[in-house]
């Protein structure tokens, strides 16, 4: 029986020894391994630090070299677009300037605001947007107030004079078609205006007492003041 037992013994003793040496070997492993980690991350930080290093010189190298030129204003040149050669001061090289989001806006509302003052001068100074004087006049007596109203013959049925309350309104309108041929092709040009002026009168007036009568281009409105008994000796 003791010879039984006694296998089993070193059967058990070995399997725990080999157990052991294969936990062993295991930390070993991971030990070795996790010294390559920090091995290899210390390595790439070294050449991290070594490259910033590079760069930071670099960057100190550069801006000495930029001084060391913008300082030499004698021997400061520039080539221009067509390929010559400018000598140039120091006062004439200058850091651009970074705008801002309120410089900016500034100048895009400066630029909108010069546009717009373009814009008003062309218009200005267009025929089509300015005021026509059509050479209309008011005079007045004892008996009342005499409008020339300007109404060619070929107008005359455009124009209009109302008496409203103290003031009389000339209104009309005019439209016209022009037609233009030549080598190259057609032109049409369509115009319609519409005019309207008024006239205050000092004094009350008789607006069913006025009276019409052409005088050349011209049309004469006679509007008797209120209280004149007889308005036929007017001119």
């Amino acid at each position: 029986m003791s010879t039984t037992i006694k296998p089993k013994l070193d059967t058990q003793l070995k399997r725990q020894i080999s157990q052991g040496m294969s936990e062993r070997r295991t930390e070993q492993t991971s030990q070795q391994l996790e010294s390559l980690k920090n091995l290899g991350q210390a390595i790439k930080q070294s050449h991290a630090d070594q490259r910033a290093v590079a760069n930071a010189t670099h960057a100190v190298n550069h801006i000495q070299s930029k001084d060391d030129v913008t300082s030499n204003s004698d021997s400061t040149r520039l080539y221009t677009r067509q390929g010559k050669l400018e000598n140039l001061n120091a006062s004439d090289i200058a850091d651009p300037e970074v705008e801002d989001a309120e410089d900016r806006f500034v100048r895009h509302k400066n630029e909108k605001s010069d546009t717009q003052e373009a814009q008003q001068v062309a218009r200005d100074q267009d025929e089509f947007y300015q005021v026509k004087d059509r050479g209309n006049t008011i005079k007045e007596d004892s008996q009342g107030y005499y409008i020339d109203a300007y109404a060619p013959e070929h107008e005359k049925a455009g124009v209009r004079v109302s008496i409203t309350h103290d003031k009389a309104v000339i209104s009309g309108s005019r439209k016209a078609e022009a037609e233009e041929s030549n080598a190259r092709g057609k032109m049409v040009t369509n115009n319609f205006q519409t005019f309207r002026e008024e006239f205050k009168f000092d004094t009350p007036v008789v607006a069913n007492g006025m009276t019409r009568e052409r005088s050349g281009d011209y049309i004469r409105f006679f509007i008797p003041k209120l209280g004149v008994s007889d308005g036929s000796d007017e001119s």
